[in-house]
């Protein structure tokens, strides 16, 4: 799913394609959640599916610092958006998978 959820990422294009990708992330999500019910992963360490935060508080959490620290290749603060604010809004989305 992780290579899936990458092509997605890149995929996209506009809201349709970002709707398309944080489907398949909440299902990534959910297959996770049944696949650690049956098997749980260790305490410290990523999920079945490489989720390493369980609460949406650390996702968050998650996707800010992420943000923050791979700023948008070739600006600095205050400078305009990149060319495809859609795909950036899915990479900051998707670090929240598994940035800590």
């Amino acid at each position: 799913m992780k290579d899936q959820l990458s092509q997605l990422v890149e995929g996209v294009l506009d809201e349709a394609s970002f709707l398309l990708f944080l489907k398949a992330l909440a299902d990534d999500w959910n297959d996770e959640r049944a696949k650690e019910a049956l098997h749980p992963s260790p305490a410290f360490g990523p999920g079945a599916n490489g989720w390493e935060h369980g609460t949406i508080g650390q996702f968050l959490e998650s996707m800010v610092a992420w943000a923050n620290a791979k700023p948008i290749e070739g600006t600095r603060p205050n400078e305009l958006a990149p060319e495809n604010i859609w795909r950036r809004a899915a990479h900051i989305v998707l670090a929240g998978k598994y940035y800590e």
